[in-house]
């Protein structure tokens, strides 16, 4: 045992301890309320901790839905129509509708085609068709008609190489637009054609080309 806690305490001594006591004991309040506020913060951090973690995210949805693409239709654009009168030697005479930029084989084509005495090689079967016109497919012996392209400008019989237009000379057979201006040219240039043969001197036609025009050109 301690000597010095058996020895008897002064009043002074007695004293001191009674101060120090009581400075404790005024402190300790303090100290409570302080150690109840660091708990309350911490109760109250590790509350909305918890409420944080606990608190889920709805899920996102990142599905791109499909969109079905429908090809829009095509615009419909009129198409021109020609009335054509196809007559002659042809298995069906009649009134067809054609597009426009149609042929004279066209025509034909759409009248059944010609018959087995049909002479399609005495038209010009690559000359266009205009609305109105009339096209006549001639047989053996029969003169040729001129087709009629509605605008008075038909003639019939063989075609005048002096007074011809050039869609005229186009319904020859062979003679396309440059040879219908090569022909009307050389007209120009001469006077006109005295006869048949100087055919001859126009420039893209040859022996050949002449024999089949005997028959379907004059030269008056």
């Amino acid at each position: 045992m301690d000597a010095k806690e058996d020895r008897p305490r002064n009043l002074g001594e007695q004293l001191d301890e009674l101060l120090y006591r009581w400075d404790e004991a005024r402190r300790r309040p303090a100290v409570v309320v302080a150690a109840i506020g660091v708990g309350v913060a911490l109760l109250t951090l590790s509350w909305f901790l918890t409420r944080s973690g606990d608190r889920s995210v709805p899920p996102v949805d990142d599905r791109i839905p499909q969109v079905a693409l429908v090809p829009a239709a095509p615009p419909t654009t009129a198409v021109a129509v020609m009335l054509v009168h196809v007559t002659g030697a042809v298995r069906a005479e009649g009134v067809y509708e054609l597009e426009t930029g149609a042929r004279v084989m066209d025509a034909i084509a759409a009248a059944g085609g010609p018959t087995s005495d049909g002479q399609t090689h005495r038209l010009n079967l690559a000359a266009p068709v205009a609305d109105g016109m009339q096209i006549r497919v001639p047989v053996e012996g029969e003169s040729v008609t001129v087709i009629d392209t509605g605008s008075g400008d038909a003639t019939p019989g063989p075609i005048n190489l002096n007074t011809a237009s050039g869609q005229q000379l186009e319904s020859l057979p062979g003679i396309g637009p440059a040879t219908a201006a090569a022909i009307i040219a050389y007209r120009d240039e001469h006077g006109g054609f005295v006869e048949v043969t100087d055919l001859l001197g126009v420039r893209g036609i040859g022996e050949a080309k002449l024999a089949s025009l005997e028959d379907l050109v004059v030269a008056r």
